[in-house]
């Protein structure tokens, strides 16, 4: 696949390199399977700490799908690189279940918006494709967490909620 020229910052509406996207989406993914590592040590139940090592493999996998595609676009393995990982509250002890869902769930909508508008941005149409997945991806681990969020506020979606958003 032929890479987008190279573009100085200061054009304007000029689509991004594509290893620019994939940089940033690499990074993104780093800290998200970071974050979800970090709430599964603290987090204060069996079932919390499940869902986040779940969401920790997802994150990792996506991490491996755009390093793929930065191989195939670029010729040669994405450089290992540094992330901003994200924060979480100076808390001692176990992160209590609303506190680490409410962080997880903003998370993933950053995650959501970011794919969207990473495959706007890029003409490369495998990497367009793989952006909207990742989108859908990060929008179906939304839904799953706020799902937990209601079904611990004693509100569980629907069967049907469950099976059209959760179980995909």
């Amino acid at each position: 696949m032929p890479l987008l020229p190279e573009r100085s910052p200061g054009e304007a509406g000029m689509n991004p390199p594509t290893t620019v996207a994939l940089d940033t989406a690499i990074a993104a993914e780093m800290a998200a399977a970071d974050l979800y590592s970090r709430l599964a040590q603290q987090a204060g139940s069996k079932e919390s700490r499940q869902l986040f090592l779940s969401l920790t493999a997802d994150e990792q996998r996506h991490r491996q799908t755009l390093e793929q595609r930065y191989l195939t676009a670029v010729g040669r393995p994405h450089p290992s690189s540094p992330f901003v990982p994200f924060p979480l509250p100076d808390a001692a002890g176990v992160m209590l279940w609303p506190a680490a869902l409410t962080l997880a769930i903003n998370a993933e909508i950053q995650a959501h918006d970011r794919y969207v508008r990473l495959a706007a941005e890029t003409t490369d149409a495998a990497g367009q494709a793989i952006f909207r997945d990742l989108a859908a991806d990060e929008a179906g681990h939304r839904r799953l967490l706020e799902a937990e969020y209601a079904a611990r506020l004693g509100q569980p979606f629907s069967d049907y909620e469950l099976s059209t958003w959760v179980r995909e």
